[in-house]
């Protein structure tokens, strides 16, 4: 069997086992639109319960089946080369991004700050990258919040860099279980993402 389908029924198990986590939690786990993700599957996780003052959070996990070289300008899995990544990869990613309003009220601009912890199936390794600066220009003005790096830190989530980082497995759970607490504690709720959209 060629090694790409034998870590199929290993990315089934990985997402079972984050599908027992969040219903645990009392987290939805909500099948995104495929229009949406181009290179195969994405979930979002969404708690139950509407927090009183929910951040502009979403935590999703997002299987990729078929990338291509796009992947790392369009999602930025924290790859030194776009073509680290392709067919025949299969990826597992768990994305918690928050997203900052920058400039006044009257036009403010919105920049994500994500963190990302991700499996290679095929070959195995976990690896784990942040956004930490919106754009290429080290001077740019919007950088990350210290008020999201400090609720990072409370589950060590705040360590990486925009590059990728290889972690063990065992790191790589206990910083999902993390990312499940602070979507759980900080995140909106449907009720609250629809009236979001309503009022958008």
């Amino acid at each position: 069997m060629h090694k790409v389908l034998d870590r199929l029924n290993k990315v089934h198990a990985e997402c079972a086992r984050t599908d027992a986590l969040a219903k645990m939690r009392n987290l939805i786990v909500s099948a995104r639109d495929s229009d949406t993700f181009n290179w195969g599957y994405s979930d979002r996780f969404i708690p139950r319960k509407s927090n009183p003052n929910p951040l502009h959070l979403e935590f999703s996990r997002d299987v990729f089946l078929l990338p291509d070289y796009h992947v790392e300008y369009d999602y930025a899995l924290g790859f030194e080369d776009e073509f680290q990544i392709g067919r025949g990869q299969i990826v597992v990613s768990y994305r918690l991004d928050f997203s900052h309003e920058f400039g006044i009220a009257a036009q403010p601009t919105f920049y994500d700050f994500p963190v990302t912890v991700f499996w290679e199936a095929v070959g195995n390794t976990w690896k784990a990258s942040a956004g930490i600066r919106h754009g290429e220009e080290k001077r740019t003005p919007y950088v990350r919040p210290e008020s999201w790096t400090n609720i990072l830190a409370a589950c060590k989530l705040d360590e990486f860099g925009e590059l990728a980082t290889g972690i063990s497995a065992d790191r790589a759970h206990a910083f999902i279980d993390g990312m499940m607490d602070i979507i759980e504690a900080h995140g909106p709720s449907h009720r609250q993402l629809k009236r979001s959209a309503v009022r958008g």
